[in-house]
């Protein structure tokens, strides 16, 4: 689901340029990976951030494609969250996150998705449009318990759907896991009657793997499974 009165007629990006996440918050930087220099259009000059300048102003962009910038979440997002989780089909598909105010919203972002980025080094982040800048959805990775290796989770406002946003920004932040953040085999998992985001799976070439049931759930849902593409064999003669 996604956002923006005027959205641009591009076609989905194959590859996306991964900037370095300078702002990232101190506890992060120390377990964040190395990045490469990229092409100089790809630079960005900012000030090294303090704990507060991540919480509040909206940070430079992990990742670029034609169409979308991918951003790490902050508490200035409050009121985005608060719409994407209470739209029918956030509630329906992913769950009620009992998230209902601009400050239910600040809370969860800290304790959920930059809680993330503090344990981790990775998590779910913003998508937003490149021409305007306004957020459209949220990408990215997330750790469970329950599951043996990396989730990959997307939501996008209703109004960006069916505009090819989604695919753009998940393909580009798969990739982005793969180089900069070591990630092998990421899962995906998604309700059978979930129709948009199997497609979605399906189109960034998860390959159905079984049935789980998640933990505090009665219904099992399917889980798919992504793995990097093997290098050419050299054959020795």
């Amino acid at each position: 689901m996604t956002t923006g009165e005027r959205l641009c007629d591009e076609s989905s990006a194959n590859q996306c340029r991964a900037s370095r996440p300078s702002l990232w918050p101190r506890s992060i930087q120390s377990i964040a990976p190395a990045y490469p220099a990229r092409s100089p259009r790809c630079q960005l000059t900012v000030s090294s951030p303090t704990k507060s300048t991540f919480s509040q102003r909206i940070p430079m962009p992990l990742i670029e494609t034609p169409r979308t910038v991918i951003r790490l979440m902050t508490a200035a997002d409050a009121d985005f969250i608060r719409e994407l989780l209470n739209e029918p089909s956030f509630l329906r598909f992913i769950g009620d996150r009992q998230v209902r105010t601009t400050d239910d919203a600040g809370q969860f972002i800290d304790r959920r998705y930059q809680q993330s980025y503090r344990d981790h080094g990775y998590g779910l982040y913003v998508v937003a449009s490149r021409e305007s800048g306004e957020s459209m959805g949220i990408c990215g990775f997330v750790r469970r318990d329950s599951l043996p290796a990396v989730d990959m989770g997307f939501a996008f406002l209703p109004r960006c759907e069916g505009k090819g946003f989604a695919f753009e920004s998940a393909a580009a932040t798969l990739q982005y896991g793969r180089d900069s953040l070591g990630l092998t085999r990421v899962l995906a998992i998604a309700q059978a009657d979930n129709a948009r985001s199997l497609a979605l799976l399906d189109r960034l070439g998860f390959a159905f793997d079984r049935l789980i049931t998640m933990p505090g759930e009665a219904q099992p849902v399917s889980m798919y499974a992504s793995e990097p593409p093997l290098a050419s064999a050299t054959v020795a003669r």
